[in-house]
């Protein structure tokens, strides 16, 4: 019980009231007679167990057992009660509190495992029947059973048969009924003003009350009814029925034919339990056993009699019936095979009243005849449209118009389905299951789909970002290459420019002219004597000075200059400036190459060269190029 939420407390009380139940069942009482000669009873033993587990006091429990209090108007009248009388009240109330205890778990372990308001969903129930009860003796326990089954037994023929065929004739369907039994009679002679209600009046009119004066009643108001049967009637009719004993009555059932004596009837339907059990109880210092017996408070005392067992259990069966209707009941029907309970045995006669008397026959005709699956158009629709071209994805007519549409494209048997007002009804169970196979690999397809552009537009919405991220890093990389670049070049000019000057002059040129630049077989001579003087480490600065600039051209170039020795430089410079840049140059046509050593005068540029020193001079930025005809600065 822990488990499902019940504390220490409840389940201490719980077992202490179970004991007590166990307890009364022990409780004797002893025969005594009162000073006027009249019989009463008291409690022999034992009574201390019963009265330390409630924490009530041994008077009041003997005198709720043993007297009764009767109010007339303003009078109180305590009776003592005979022996058989205590008995019965002893059993009453020992009933009493094990159904209310019964009741009160049933509701506790409700409590506990309820779904929670506002996420309830649906509701499953299992509704278990014992079934129709036939004995040789059938008492007042097998009337209300079987009156409980023959209500179950109406509510699955009006909700398997009856409302089906009359669904057919609402809807326009072409239908040709089909014949069943209706239990309604049946119910009829036992509720409302049938035996039920004859025996709760009995029970409740004053004067001497026995089982021969209710059949006598019953007798009277039945004697023509067809499903009632008694001693009386037969010999009404002149039927002599041995079978039929004289304090007996029979119901034609649609189980059967039912034989009950009536003997005890009044006394079972009777609720023995009087006010003073109940206050009794309530006096009671065991909170669980109080909270059984709210009537028994004082203050809420009512002098209504209390409802008899009948009564009580006619209620209950209203409040089932009234819940099943609300719900979508199916039904498994269980068949008796043999009357020995053997295995394997079949008994075809027992088996074959079982099926008709269920109605099983007319059931399975109706479903034969009628339609398996029946539904509202748009719900149909909505479940199934993606099944065709024509109504997916949207459908802009009416859902009968689209239903037929779809079932048309789909080309099932015109005899499979029937077009009602409001309903699609479909007649075998292997058309739905088509149509359900059908809609599952749709959805596949649809579900793929939808996977499929949906990667598709996440890697293109990948690849635009990654295209945009690489674009800008590009940018900024050539940026940073180029500035580099720029610089490396700023660097190498500035460094040629002044290693040119400085050759220049110590080659003599005249201040403000370039003169006549030393020829290749001069500079050898010239370095080596002395007369070219580079500095510590200048050549192999300007070597890769040339380098960094020639890399743009041929980075082999630019390789070999870098690797050039000291006695080289000089020569290298006078043929880079020459071969090298001259084509690189903007126009500076005034500017007139020295002739090589030897020479007559100077010799005229080639087309498209110009001084190497105009280039250096406008890469270091110190003024823009001389005019045309004008001699280089």
């Amino acid at each position: 019980m822990a488990v499902i939420g019940f504390s220490p407390a409840e389940v201490t009380a719980l077992l202490e009231v179970t004991a007590v139940v166990l307890k009364l069942g022990n409780v004797e009482l002893s025969s005594c007679y009162q000073a006027s000669g009249m019989e009463a009873c008291s409690i022999a033993e034992p009574r201390g167990r019963i009265c330390e587990l409630i924490k009530l006091d041994p008077g009041t429990l003997e005198q709720a057992l043993c007297s009764r209090t009767v109010k007339a108007r303003d009078e109180t009248v305590l009776t003592a009660l005979s022996v058989a009388q205590g008995y019965h009240c002893r059993d009453a109330l020992a009933k009493n509190i094990y159904s209310r205890l019964f009741d009160w778990l049933v509701n506790r372990i409700n409590t506990s495992i309820q779904v929670k308001p506002g996420k309830q969903r649906k509701v499953m129930g299992v509704l278990d029947i014992y079934g129709f009860e036939i004995f040789q003796d059938n008492g007042f326990e097998q009337f209300i059973i079987n009156y409980c089954n023959e209500k179950l037994q109406q509510i699955f023929i009006l909700m398997t048969l009856k409302e089906e065929q009359e669904e057919y004739v609402r809807e326009g369907i072409q239908w040709t009924p089909v014949e069943f039994f209706d239990n309604g009679i049946i119910c009829d002679l036992i509720e409302n003003c049938g035996i039920l209600a004859m025996l709760d009046e009995e029970c409740l009119r004053p004067g001497v009350v026995n089982e021969d004066t209710f059949v006598t009643k019953l007798n009277q108001l039945f004697a023509t009814h067809k499903h009632y049967e008694s001693k009386e009637t037969q010999n009404a009719k002149h039927v002599t029925d041995l079978s039929l004993p004289q304090r007996c009555f029979r119901i034609h059932h649609y189980a059967g034919k039912v034989t009950y004596n009536v003997t005890g009837f009044i006394e079972k339907n009777n609720d023995l339990l009087f006010r003073d059990l109940s206050q009794a109880m309530w006096a009671a210092r065991h909170t669980l056993l109080r909270s059984l017996f709210p009537e028994g408070d004082p203050q809420k005392a009512s002098l209504k009699l209390p409802p008899t067992a009948g009564f009580q259990f006619k209620n209950s069966v209203a409040t089932l019936m009234k819940n099943l209707y609300s719900k979508n009941p199916n039904y498994i029907r269980c068949i008796k095979p043999n009357d020995t309970k053997t295995a394997m045995l079949f008994t075809p006669e027992l088996v074959l009243a079982q099926i008709r008397y269920l109605g099983l026959m007319e059931n399975v005709r109706v479903r034969r005849a009628g339609y398996a699956f029946r539904q509202l158009y748009n719900p149909f629709l909505q479940r199934y449209k993606m099944l065709g071209t024509k109504t997916w994805p949207r459908w802009s007519g009416g859902d009968r118009e689209g239903t037929e549409v779809l079932l048309s494209e789909l080309k099932f048997p015109p005899e499979e389905l029937a077009f009602g007002y409001t309903k699609i009804f479909i007649r075998s169970p292997r058309t739905l299951f088509d149509l359900e196979k059908r809609r599952q690999e749709r959805m596949n397809e649809l579900a793929t789909l939808i996977q499929k552009m949906f990667r598709g537009w996440r890697c293109r919405t990948q690849y635009q970002l990654m295209r945009k991220s690489q674009i800008i890093i590009s940018a900024w990389f050539r940026g940073h290459a180029q500035k580099n670049r720029y610089k490396q070049m700023k660097r190498s000019v500035l460094l040629l420019q002044a290693y040119a000057r400085g050759w220049k002059v110590r080659a003599g040129h005249p201040a403000g002219s370039w003169g006549r630049a030393p020829g290749p077989a001069a500079l050898p001579a010239r370095a080596g004597a002395g007369g070219t003087r580079w500095g510590r480490g200048g050549a192999p600065r300007l070597c890769h000075a040339l380098g960094d600039l020639a890399h743009p051209i041929s980075p082999r170039l630019s390789f070999l200059l870098s690797c050039l020795s000291l006695p080289l430089a000089p020569y290298v410079c006078w043929c880079f400036s020459l071969h090298l840049w001259a084509p690189l140059g903007s126009d500076c046509p005034a500017a007139v190459s020295q002739a090589p050593p030897g020479a007559e005068g100077p010799a005229p540029p080639p087309p498209g060269r110009q001084h190497h020193f105009c280039l250096l001079e406008r890469v270091q930025g110190n003024g823009a190029s001389p005019p045309r005809g004008a001699a280089c600065p």
